[in-house]
């Protein structure tokens, strides 16, 4: 469960998720996003004993604020009985006719999806760069599979942008619960 706070302090809205402090990655970027020089080694107790990097009592009042975000990674579902999934959806654009979509099935996504899929008719809009509003029709593609679902999707990818003239894919991953 998360929790939600936030602290406004010089302008920056920081949120914080209590539950769980693991990812101190996290903290460091926000840390060096917010204009810190460098992330000091050891932090004093008191600022008599050293000088802090930043200045004010503002930002110091932020600083637990800032580790704190380190757990707001969201954490994986409670699955009861199924198993956690990545569930990869690919949303690929372009008039393909029936027999290369046939093809570019057998030959590029079942032999690195061989468990199965679903694939479905669909259609897609966009603007393009110059501002216009697009239209085409799409097929996406709907793929459950393990944590590595996104890098084994991404030749893939490669193979149909190459093999129809696409200047992208869309794609996105998300944990699922799944009962077979």
């Amino acid at each position: 469960m998360l929790r939600f706070n936030a602290d406004r302090t010089n302008g920056v809205i920081v949120a914080l998720c209590l539950d769980t402090l693991p990812f101190m990655a996290a903290a460091q970027t926000l840390y060096l996003a917010a204009g810190f020089r460098r992330i000091p080694a050891r932090l004093p107790l008191t600022g008599a004993q050293h000088r802090l990097p930043w200045q004010g009592a503002a930002m110091i009042r932020s600083l637990p604020a800032l580790l704190l975000l380190a757990g707001c990674a969201a954490a994986p579902p409670a699955c009861d009985g199924a198993a956690p999934m990545t569930q990869l959806t690919a949303y690929l654009g372009g008039d393909v006719v029936e027999r290369d979509w046939q093809d570019f099935l057998a030959t590029s996504v079942t032999p690195a999806f061989p468990d199965g899929l679903t694939a479905t008719e669909a259609r897609g809009q966009w603007r393009d760069p110059e501002g216009r509003i697009l239209s085409e029709a799409s097929r996406t593609l709907t793929i459950l599979a393990g944590p590595d679902a996104r890098a084994r999707f991404a030749p893939v990818e490669a193979a149909y942008r190459a093999r129809f003239a696409q200047r992208s894919v869309l794609v996105t991953t998300q944990t699922v619960c799944a009962r077979f």
